[in-house]
């Protein structure tokens, strides 16, 4: 668990009063109304700040401290926030258990189900109908109806053992760098970076990890319905349609990974029987862009630029 080094000098060791914390309550409601049930650690800290002002922030404890005494039934640690750099929060302050009934429940299916099966980030749980292989979607903490089955989603140390595996099978140095990134808490933005930082046109390590966590992901959404006691039938329906909008790029990466090398310039597709469509030749053009990218400098990313609206879309994707 990480704590930035900001918190970690301005915070000592004294506990917050009763008032203060019913205060930090208030406002952790106040906030999950107005933006949701997630924040960052840093903005967490600024919530205390705000909250306990006139008193200062070395008079507390670490925030991981705080969030791990004062306020547990506040606050919980995301798991492992794939997609930030900072701790990430889950504001659970008076969320009690809800029993659901049948009218509550929403079914998801397709590319939905795969959203919420496998990425740990996502604030859910599940529950199947076995019989008619049925998955529903509700809140944490939600108590399904009699009946309904508990679906286990994916975490991320599922994904931890599987990067490991991939890990094992590259060769020294390379090997021991990705292993480092391993033993980090959250470790999975380090992974990527690795993997793309050693990725190059001739060893697509990152495309190649891409392929196999979502083979991975298909294989476990197997498992669990097989254990649900779905037909093997039903099974096969189920998850050829929640991948259904990944198997295209693994196809696409696979024949790239085949065919003969050639030149294409996205930006001037042949207007002939054989010419790559206009989302093809866009496609190109971002793979080439992006590995620029993975080639530049701090400096030189410092110089590029990227539309704010743009930039902010990206990151609440990735969040979610």
């Amino acid at each position: 668990m990480r704590c930035s080094h900001f918190w970690a000098k301005q915070m000592s060791s004294q506990s917050l009063s009763d008032a203060e914390i019913q205060a930090v309550k208030q406002a952790l409601i106040t906030r999950r109304s107005e933006k949701g049930d997630l924040l960052l650690g840093a903005q967490l800290g600024q919530l205390i700040a705000k909250t306990i002002a006139p008193r200062l922030l070395r008079d507390l404890p670490i925030l991981r401290d705080l969030a791990e005494d004062e306020f547990r039934e506040l606050v919980e640690l995301v798991p492992d926030a794939l997609s930030t750099a900072d701790v990430q929060y889950r504001i659970i302050a008076d969320q009690t258990p809800v029993s659901l009934t049948h009218q509550d429940l929403k079914s998801v299916s397709g590319p939905e189900l795969w959203k919420f099966f496998s990425n740990p980030n996502q604030s859910c749980s599940l529950a199947i109908e076995p019989a008619a292989g049925i998955i529903y979607v509700a809140p944490l903490r939600a108590i399904f109806p009699v009946g309904l089955q508990k679906f286990e989603r994916m975490d991320s140390e599922d994904y931890r053992v599987l990067a490991g595996q991939f890990a094992a099978q590259q060769d020294s140095p390379l090997r021991e760098k990705l292993e480092k990134c391993l033993v980090e808490p959250h470790y999975y933005d380090l992974w990527i970076a690795a993997l793309r930082a050693a990725s190059s046109p001739e060893r697509k390590l990152l495309k190649i990890w891409e392929i196999l966590r979502t083979e991975h992901i298909a294989k476990r959404l197997g498992e669990r319905l097989t254990i649900a006691g779905v037909s093997v039938a039903l099974q096969a329906e189920i998850i050829s349609a929640a991948r259904a909008r990944k198997k295209p790029a693994t196809q696409q990466v696979i024949a790239q990974e085949t065919a003969p090398a050639s030149i294409v310039h996205p930006w001037s597709a042949p207007h002939t029987a054989d010419a790559v469509t206009d989302n093809e030749a866009l496609e190109r053009l971002r793979e080439i862009v992006h590995a620029s990218v993975d080639r530049m400098s701090i400096t030189e990313l410092r110089e590029v630029r990227i539309p704010a609206g743009i930039l902010l879309d990206v990151a609440q994707q990735k969040r979610s």
